[in-house]
């Protein structure tokens, strides 16, 4: 669910005053938030699954390199409810599923420079602007008596090839993007993401979103002892190498 993380938190950084032009706009508040040092909430994420709503409430900390979610759904047919905690500490990254009691992790200590650089475009979120800006339209709109700016993404995959965030995350169904921030306080409140139909194929609704100092013994996983751990770091390798030669071909 990183993903969305990361998608919500960059265009929150997008969100200024409709008086200025959009690429002013764009760099004021990418250069504002781009290093934001601490970020935490909670969210509620809504996908339709085979016509069935599935519902996630997360939560979300992050402060500098480190990253932690924790997270409870039930998928449509499942009668169990799965619970998921993940961490990232900017060296390595666990998570724990509590209904099968097992640890997934690996250590980007190991990954070759090159790699290491590949990993962390992905949380690159400083986009061209001269590039993107075409690609989003800012409007000004009243629903439900309340005051919003209305961000939209027009081509998302477009935006995928210009913006490193984007690049190899699972938003390949969706082609707009739209965010809704209230005017009075620019906080925002949802973002809609729509396939081919007019209905949207997933939201996220923030419930919550503070800047305030996070301490560190949040980054902490409370596993148990005799949990599976499964090792990934080479499937991950593995898998960074073959994005990252056929991004090459691509280009070629």
């Amino acid at each position: 669910m990183k993903k969305f993380f990361i998608l919500f938190f960059v265009f929150f950084c997008f969100v200024s005053f409709a008086e200025i032009s959009k690429e002013e706009f764009l760099k004021k508040i990418v250069k504002e938030y781009k290093n934001a040092p601490y970020l935490s909430g909670e969210i509620e994420i809504k996908m339709d699954m085979m016509g069935k709503i599935l519902t996630m409430p997360v939560k979300f900390w992050k402060k500098d390199k480190k990253f932690k979610i924790e997270m409870v759904y039930q998928q449509p047919g499942m009668e169990k409810v799965m619970e998921i905690s993940m961490l990232f500490d900017g060296k390595k990254m666990l998570q724990y599923q509590k209904l099968t009691n097992t640890v997934i992790r690996f250590d980007l200590t190991k990954f070759p420079d090159d790699l290491k650089k590949e990993w962390e475009k992905k949380y690159d979120f400083g986009p061209d602007i001269e590039k993107i800006s075409d690609n989003l339209k800012l409007d000004e709109e009243m629903k439900n008596g309340k005051n919003y700016y209305v961000l939209t993404v027009k081509n998302l995959q477009e935006l995928r090839k210009d913006f490193p965030a984007l690049k190899g995350k699972n938003v390949q169904f969706f082609n707009k993007v739209v965010l809704w921030f209230l005017k009075d306080n620019l906080i925002p409140e949802k973002i809609s993401f729509y396939a081919d139909t007019e209905r949207p194929g997933m939201e996220i609704f923030f419930k919550s979103l503070s800047k305030a100092p996070i301490e560190d013994s949040i980054f902490k996983l409370e596993i148990p002892e005799d949990a599976k751990i499964m090792d990934m770091t080479d499937m991950m390798l593995n898998m960074m190498k073959s994005m990252k030669e056929q991004e090459n071909q691509q280009q070629k």
